[in-house]
């Protein structure tokens, strides 16, 4: 992208900084939303195959919640 931008002379390479800065941060904003997304089709797609222990995630969301406290 910033090579194609560049050749074309279409923007200074100052804005070329700008659209590659703020690039970056929706691309980590994308990246959260996609974890996040997952996790819970993951357990939507679990729990309607009848796969899904509640009783284990309970424990896992206590013992997460418990070491994020700890540490």
């Amino acid at each position: 992208m910033a090579s194609t931008l560049s050749a074309m002379h279409v923007i200074p390479l100052e804005g070329l900084a700008l659209l590659l800065g703020g690039n970056r941060f929706l691309s980590e904003t994308r990246a959260i939303v996609n974890l996040i997304a997952n996790g819970i089709a993951t357990v939507v797609v679990a729990k309607r195959e009848n796969e899904f222990n509640e009783g284990k995630g309970k424990q896992m969301l206590i013992r997460m919640q418990k070491e994020k406290i700890a540490g």
